[in-house]
């Protein structure tokens, strides 16, 4: 879990990871449409989908396996919030969703994310805990996992 990489990015780095021609599975939503655009182990010419204000991707999520690359895409209030993960193939946690049925005809089934965790110091832990915890040299006192985010393994067709 602890080499798992994700970072937001712009959407200048984006293009930089479309333009290595990877091949991806998801899909892309656009505000105008009903269904999304997906892809099943295909490149994606991001040119025709973010270069225009109007219409917009409001979300997507791709994956490709291969290079263990996946892409987190939102626009929300007109800000791409983009996100890259890389190093998770070995990650065993994934978690399937049925596919929403405004996905019915588009060759999605489920969707599959893995829910990463992250160590956090314990809110409730009170000195004399800490005191006794530092003593025995236990790594794990004090600590929870808590949510950190998801990363989309890729889509059941």
């Amino acid at each position: 879990m602890e080499d798992t990489i994700t970072q937001q990015i712009t959407t200048d780095q984006l293009w930089d990871v479309f333009d290595k021609e990877y091949s991806w599975s998801g899909y892309l939503w656009q505000d105008d449409t009903h269904k999304p655009f997906v892809f099943i182990d295909q490149l994606v010419n991001y040119r025709e989908y973010f270069m225009t204000k109007i219409p917009f991707i409001v979300e997507g999520f791709l994956v490709n396996e291969t290079a263990t690359i996946s892409l987190t895409i939102k626009n929300i209030d007109g800000v791409y919030y983009c996100y890259k993960s890389e190093n998770f193939a070995t990650l065993k946690n994934v978690q399937t969703f049925p596919a929403h049925k405004t996905f019915e005809n588009t060759g999605i089934k489920a969707l599959q994310f893995i829910p990463i965790f992250k160590k956090q110091k314990d809110p409730f832990s009170g000195k004399f805990q800490k005191k006794e915890c530092e003593k025995s040299n236990n790594s794990a006192c004090f600590k929870e996992y808590v949510y950190s985010h998801q990363i989309f393994k890729g889509i059941l067709s």
